[in-house]
Formats: structure tokens, sequence, C-alpha cells
């Protein structure tokens, strides 16, 4: 009961700082009107409050500064990894209190992510060692035994991966974590990547493919149709996205990434709903694709 309520506490400052600076009294007077209409008792001191503060910086990595001129209170970070460590917040909130209202929250079903290793790979990755686990990759009928200098864990479309260095490859690798099995953490062990470089890779990657070492990245240019097009707006397919035309008939992106597998996938998941202007590589690659299924076996009869 005890920890709900601290969670509840968390979100419910997150939230209200979220919206703009605020005075210490007026999150006081948010917290207590909310005990009192919803019969929970969360109200602190302010002596209390500078705990939170730290807490919610530890567990969230969100920071709340005070600013003594204006006497508020404000969240200092407005990066889109804040945002997303608040979204964690938010549904992790949701889950921890929908054991009270689960008749009217319908969670995806779906297998384990695998999430129950990442705090032992942020503990490797902290401390400079190396950790050990079974691996199986899809397309593989066996497990492998793979040892990693972790370097950072990256999500995408749903999905936890490991971005490492490979002790035995000797090069840079990803894994999926929820494929990742029995994994302990070894000794300590130092590489020559730069990790600013690994970051700046990633920057400009759909999702988790590596690039080949001698490609580029490119600029892309996307027509969406109809209500893809607005969907495309509110979830856009990369960070790098600029809306570069928009009317009753299309959006039209620009968008700056290497062309890897994933990105080929996400383009054929639209259907006949995009296209693509440029690069003409491209747009001949997405043409050989649809040829390709054309001629699949399975569509034969």
């Amino acid at each position: 009961m005890v920890n709900r309520l601290i969670l509840l506490r968390q979100k419910l400052i997150i939230n209200k700082l979220s919206i703009r600076p605020h005075s210490w009294d007026e999150i006081l007077s948010m917290l207590e009107n909310y005990a009192e209409y919803e019969r929970e008792d969360i109200s602190i001191s302010q002596r209390q409050f500078q705990r939170q503060i730290k807490d919610i910086r530890e567990l969230w990595s969100i920071s709340i500064k005070y600013n003594r001129t204006k006497n508020q209170y404000y969240i200092d970070d407005t990066s889109q990894e804040s945002m997303r460590y608040r979204e964690a917040l938010d549904i992790f909130t949701l889950m921890d209190l929908s054991g009270q209202q689960s008749q009217h929250i319908i969670f995806e079903k779906r297998k384990p992510l695998g999430t129950e290793n990442i705090p032992a790979i942020l503990k490797a990755i902290k401390n400079d060692q190396t950790i050990h686990f079974c691996y199986k990759k899809f397309y593989e009928s066996y497990e492998e035994q793979r040892s990693v200098k972790p370097l950072f864990v990256k999500e995408s479309n749903n999905r936890w991966y490991i971005v490492g260095y490979d002790l035995e490859k000797q090069d840079l690798r990803v894994f999926g974590i929820d494929r990742v099995q029995h994994l302990t953490i070894g000794k300590k062990y130092k590489t020559n990547l730069d990790l600013a470089d690994t970051f700046q890779l990633f920057e400009h990657c759909f999702g988790i493919i590596l690039p080949a070492k001698n490609d580029q990245v490119e600029e892309i240019v996307l027509s969406y149709k109809g209500f893809q097009g607005q969907y495309i707006k509110t979830m856009p397919l990369h960070h790098t996205q600029e809306i570069v035309k928009e009317n009753d008939d299309e959006v039209r992106i620009k968008i700056h990434i290497y062309v890897t597998q994933d990105f080929i996938m996400e383009i054929l998941s639209a259907g006949a709903s995009v296209s693509v202007i440029s690069p003409s590589t491209l747009r001949d690659r997405i043409t050989m694709e649809y040829k390709k299924a054309l001629t699949n076996e399975i569509f034969k009869t």
C-alpha cells in the first residue's frame, strides 16, 4: 500500500509540474485536495517533498529544480527522453492501480519482453563489466553462448535490445533482450569503442539493424494518403521527420536515415497508403519486394 501511494504521489507531482511551474503551497494544496477527494493519504511535508524530488530523479530521470526568484518548482528537462520517462511512469502507475479497475483496462496480450534482465545489464554497464548469456536467433534452431561488453540498452517497436561489443566477433552487435537466457555478470572489461560514435550511429537508424560499414545516411521523401498521413504526423517515423507538403490528398515527409531492412518492412506495412518519392533506388527496391511477394509460392494456385 505504501509503495502504491508513493508512486501515485510522484505521478501527481510530475503531472502538476509538467503543465507549468508551481510553488510549494500550490503543490501541497493539490496533494491535500486529492487526498480529501479520493481518501488517499498522500500529503507530505516540504522536507519530505525534497526527498520525493531526489527519488523522482533517481527512479525516473526527471529533474525537478527550484527557482528561488519566483519561489517555484519546475521540471528542468523537456527533451524527448524525459517525455518517454513520464510516459513510462504513467503506464507503470496505471498497471499498479489496475487491480481495482481491471475490468476497464485491456492490456495487449503478448509474451514477456525479458525486461527482468535490464537491471543486471544496466549494473554491468555502470561498472564496466561483461555479461554472458545464452542467445537464440529467430532464424536459428540452436542457442549460442555469447560474451558481450554492454554499452547501452535500446527500445524499438515495443522490444528492448542490448547494444554491445561482442568479445568473440570483436565488433558491435545488437541482441534482443527477450531472447537472452541465463544471464550472468562477468569481469571488468574496457573497449576502444567510442560511446558517442555508437550513439551517433543509431541517431540515423530506423530501428535496431545496424547499417553496413559503407552505407551512408540518405534523404528519404515519402508521400502518405488520407488517414495514414494524419497518423504519421502524430506518430513520426523518425526524429528527423519534417513535413514538406500537406493538403487534402497527401502528407509528404522527409527523413534522414540509413536504409535498412527494418525500414523497408515499415514502408511495405503501409501498403498502397505510401509512395516513395525519392530516392529512386529505394523506390526500385520497394517495387522489387512487391514483385517478389506476387511471385511467392504461397500465392500460386
